[in-house]
């Protein structure tokens, strides 16, 4: 994965875990708000139920005992505190009822589908339920709780409608869940914010690399980066910066010897033909075209058969299939034979030809043209010489020195005494 993508991944990934920490808030928050209305719708109707079961000291009865004043103080009660109930005895017959429901006050109670209100007056525990009426137009949630007097003695039940008390649990929850929820979203427009700089800041830095970088690689060895940044992305420019002049540096070395090598290589007496793995000519120079017979523009682009036909030195027969040329670009080894040189006017000129491979890694072999035309005529001129002598008396090799002219005894000495061995017999031989 490119480290765009990672930067991307990794920071939608922390956006996405603010907004799912800040909804588990809020739904936690939800959570225990309807735990708290719970709590407190059962600490309410509990507490209810304590008031009206209550036998004060001086031997009067309790509200629970007394259905008149217990339906005044119910109805008084949900004047003060807006929270309707509902009493039942331990028949779950309606004693008061202070919610507007079509309830009769005598009649049982018959809107717990589960019997939550006889169960509760069973074993004293607490329960909250759907109200079962088809009669009203909303059914209610409901809180029932034992009425006991004395205690742990049963004698009804206290159901407290659950909706309002919810309500104010949540109204006063709401405050929290309105501070998680926009510190949440806020997190993440923060987070996204920051990618988006991110982003444009690692774009920035990263085209001014990429740009410099295809700069150089396309030859322009005097690219820099100039806007560097002071990051990593400045240390990277400042890397690159360096690493460009020192390239520079070097190329300007390996021009200056190329072209102290391309001077040599034009001057030289000798012809140097340059051919690639496929045996095909790259360059030739001017004393290789002058050999051939050829112009140099000519020379360059063709297979080397087409332009360069040598014989044997001997006969004037072709050489061999496996000549020089082909063993070594078959082998990679140097191989050097006296050949005759054919040009377009099918003049032969005697040459020493040496061919060897290039060091570079794409192969190719470089073909060294020596023209020994001089050094047979001289060969020829004291081979007659010594043959008339020969014909006349017997001569030391000095005198016979003495009796050609002195240009010509000089060469002749010169060129035997250079002369490759193997050469004066003639056979194409490998280097």
């Amino acid at each position: 994965m490119r480290i765009k993508n990672q930067i991307i991944v990794s920071v939608l990934g922390a956006t996405a875990l603010i907004g799912l920490v800040g909804a588990a808030a809020v739904l936690t928050q939800q959570r225990l708000a309807e735990a708290h209305a719970v709590t407190e719708a059962t600490n309410v109707s509990r507490q209810f139920a304590q008031t009206i079961a209550f036998r004060p000291s001086d031997g009067q009865s309790s509200l629970f005992d007394r259905p008149e004043a217990l339906r005044e103080f119910v109805k008084h009660h949900q004047q003060s505190s807006n929270r309707d109930f509902i009493v039942v005895d331990r028949k779950k017959i309606i004693l008061a009822d202070s919610s507007d429901e079509e309830r009769v006050v005598g009649q049982p109670f018959e809107e717990d589908a589960g019997n939550e209100v006889a169960l509760t007056m069973e074993d004293g525990a607490p329960r909250h339920f759907l109200e079962d009426n088809h009669h009203a137009e909303t059914q209610h949630e409901l809180m029932v709780v034992p009425v006991e007097y004395p205690t742990g003695t049963v004698v009804g039940a206290v159901a407290l409608e659950y909706a309002p008390v919810l309500a104010a649990v949540q109204k006063s929850a709401s405050a929290m869940q309105w501070i998680v929820g926009p510190f949440a979203a806020a997190a993440m427009l923060a987070a996204v914010g920051l990618l988006s700089i991110l982003l444009r800041h690692f774009n920035s830095g990263l085209s001014s690399l990429t740009a410099g970088m295809k700069s150089l690689a396309e030859g322009q060895a005097g690219t820099r980066i100039t806007n560097a940044s002071d990051d990593e992305f400045g240390e990277l420019a400042k890397g690159f910066n360096a690493m460009a002049a020192e390239l520079e540096t070097s190329r300007g070395e390996l021009l200056v010897q190329k072209s102290y090598v391309e001077d040599i290589v034009q001057a030289a007496a000798e012809g140097i033909v340059v051919m690639d793995g496929d045996g095909r000519v790259v360059s030739a120079n001017p004393a290789a075209a002058a050999m051939l017979g050829l112009r140099a523009d000519r020379i360059a682009g063709q297979d080397w058969r087409s332009v360069i036909t040598m014989e044997q030195p001997e006969n004037g027969g072709p050489v061999r299939a496996a000549s020089l040329v082909e063993l070594a670009l078959t082998t990679g080894r140097q191989h050097q034979a006296e050949v005759r040189l054919l040009r377009p006017d099918r003049t032969a000129m005697p040459t020493i030809a040496s061919c060897g491979p290039l060091s570079s890694s794409e192969g190719g072999v470089v073909l060294t043209l020596s023209d020994i035309s001089e050094l047979r005529r001289a060969e020829r001129v004291v081979s007659e010489r010594a043959n008339e002598l020969a014909k006349r008396q017997p001569r030391t090799t000095g005198e016979i020195r003495n009796d050609l002219p002195p240009c010509q005894a000089g060469r002749a000495s010169a060129g035997l005494r250079h002369l490759p061995r193997g050469v004066l017999g003639g056979r194409i031989g490998d280097g």
